[in-house]
């Protein structure tokens, strides 16, 4: 069977087979033709597709000029009627295995899917989960809303918006609200999330408090209240097990949800007793609060300890955090991957020296030494990260993407967890993208488990417009990294720029420094860093970098606050 597909740019333009399987409105540039011949061929074999997934339509192969990218809405024909809209998504058959691409909604008529591809692929098909769903959370701070993609399998929204009054008797809602969460959300449940905030004094959790957080969520419109008291002395357990009792009367009492934010904090949970919060809250959301290098001792302690005890894992969400992270040693502080790549692939010079009658000058990546020059795949902490000493402290970073996001998903399914929570679940290019792996993952699908390619790890250094590097290895091709480079000018006098890029094994970040050479050959003092593009290995995605400077001649952020 041949199938035409339709292109609607500005205008919708009818030139199809009334009978085509496949129909695409294209979301690109504007100014595309819808007269480009782009067609639809169903595959008489539908190749064999993995557990927990069977097919609802045909495979496609699609032939696309070209001409044409961006986001497209595409709908496929099915097999046949369908009742059932749930864990549909749409994926490609690429290099004999199948990616999945994104969600699947089901047309009022149940004879096609609908939904929104990041890109035109060559091939196309509906399939179906049929493995057991997992809960999936989001949150977000006020004001803001979700990413799209993520909602279509979201079953609660929790929005930052309260904070804890000094005296921990009242809470203080903050600006921006939940309205954008609740109009997105449309429909599905938005909670107030209600935190201690970090000028909280040591007041007692009681009836005050409580009565605030039930007022403040139906000031707000929410349908619950998750709470998140942080780390707290293990003394306090008691009193948090009656405040929370006394909350949980009240809210059910308005017909409101109730969760319990906890963190990792040892086999017996420290101030939060698992087993008892569960009696009076619908649920557990796991926020480990822990440095990354140690996050699966931690928090694999937490969870034997809780299973020891009798608690249903299936009752508790695993937190996952889009943001990177920097510790010293007592502090853990968040930033954005974009920021942590900024901040490896900054570039120091030492003073020029001459060498055989020409003139070098020495460079460094200098927040990458303690790492041997690179970036390095960690697997005690299974995330990509990379150290230095600052101000007499070791520090460390350590980079969320869709590697360490896939390993912590893992772990969720091996302890038999009830699903996962997204935060920082608004759009933002600078975190991690794991939004589609986490849909499939609460959709029963288990995630790739895989380490970057190590050659991306190691730093490219270039010379644009003249000169030469030396002391560095082509770029992308070996596994061994330098600690510097020499930039050796060139005799004719002008501006000349090194650029230094870096990788998490997903996105290129770069920055480039300008040199100055005067009409005898010498490179002068001077120049300074500039943003740059940062071009990749062929294939392989990027991201514009900027460079980070340090406030204050080099001291990190605080404490992270969440």
């Amino acid at each position: 069977m041949v199938g035409v597909l339709v292109l609607v740019a500005a205008v919708v333009v009818a030139l199809v087979l009334p009978v085509s399987p496949v129909r695409v409105v294209g979301r690109g540039d504007s100014e595309q033709s819808a007269g480009q011949g782009v067609s639809a061929r169903s595959r008489s074999d539908l190749p064999a597709v993995p557990g927990g997934l069977t097919a609802v339509s045909r495979l496609y192969d699609l032939s696309v000029p070209d001409s044409l990218g961006g986001t497209q809405m595409i709908e496929i024909a099915l097999n046949g009627h369908v009742d059932d809209g749930k864990n549909l998504a749409f994926y490609a058959y690429e290099d004999a295995r199948w990616k999945r691409l994104a969600a699947a909604t089901l047309t009022a008529d149940g004879k096609s899917a609908f939904g929104e591809l990041p890109y035109p692929p060559k091939s196309v098909a509906v399939l179906r989960s049929t493995t057991t769903a997992r809960s999936l959370g989001l949150i977000v701070s006020a004001g803001q809303a979700p990413e799209a993609r993520s909602l279509a399998g979201a079953s609660i929204v929790a929005v930052r918006g309260a904070v804890l009054g000094k005296d921990a008797k009242v809470v203080a809602l903050h600006e921006g609200g939940l309205g954008a969460a609740v109009k997105a959300a449309n429909g599905k449940p938005v909670y107030l999330l209600v935190e201690a905030g970090s000028d909280v004094g040591g007041g007692s959790l009681g009836g005050d408090l409580a009565a605030s957080m039930v007022a403040a969520a139906k000031a707000s419109g929410a349908g619950g209240v998750l709470v998140d008291l942080g780390v707290l002395p293990k003394e306090q357990r008691e009193g948090i097990s009656r405040f929370s009792a006394d909350l949980s009367a009240r809210l059910r009492a308005e017909r409101l949800g109730f969760l319990i934010a906890v963190p990792a904090a040892g086999r017996d949970g420290g101030a939060y007793d698992w087993k008892a919060l569960l009696g009076v809250a619908d649920g557990l959301w796991l926020l480990p609060r822990v440095d990354a290098a140690t996050y699966y001792s931690d928090v694999n302690a937490t969870l034997d300890g809780a299973r020891d005890a009798g608690v249903d894992l299936a009752r508790v969400a695993l937190v996952l955090d889009r943001r990177s992270q920097e510790t010293v040693p007592g502090r853990r502080s968040m930033l954005s991957r974009k920021d942590a790549l900024s901040l490896a692939s900054a570039i120091q010079r030492s003073a020029e020296s001459g060498i055989g009658g020409s003139f070098t000058v020495n460079l460094s990546a200098p927040f990458l030494a303690g790492s041997g020059g690179g970036l390095r795949w960690d697997e005690a902490a299974k995330a990509v990260g990379f150290l230095f000493t600052e101000g007499g402290k070791p520090h460390a970073v350590w980079i969320e993407n869709r590697f360490s996001a896939a390993f912590r998903m893992d772990l969720a399914s091996r302890v038999g967890l009830g699903g996962v929570v997204v935060d920082q679940a608004e759009a933002d290019e600078t975190l991690a993208d794991v939004m589609e792996m986490v849909s499939s993952f609460a959709q029963g699908i288990s995630p790739r488990l895989e380490r970057p390619f190590r050659p991306y790890l190691v730093p490219c250094w270039a010379a644009l417009g003249g000169g030469t590097i030396e002391g560095a290895s082509a770029c992308w091709e070996q596994d061994h990294a330098a600690l510097s480079a020499v930039w050796r000018a060139p005799k004719a006098g002008g501006v000349y720029t090194v650029r230094l890029v870096v990788s998490d094994g997903v996105s290129f970040v770069g920055q480039e420094l300008s040199l100055r050479v005067n009409a005898s050959g010498l490179a002068e003092p001077g120049g300074g860093l500039i943003a740059t593009a940062t071009p990749g290995p062929a294939g392989a995605p990027s991201a514009p970098g900027q460079p980070t400077p340090r406030p204050g001649g080099g001291s990190p952020p605080g404490p992270a606050g969440n």
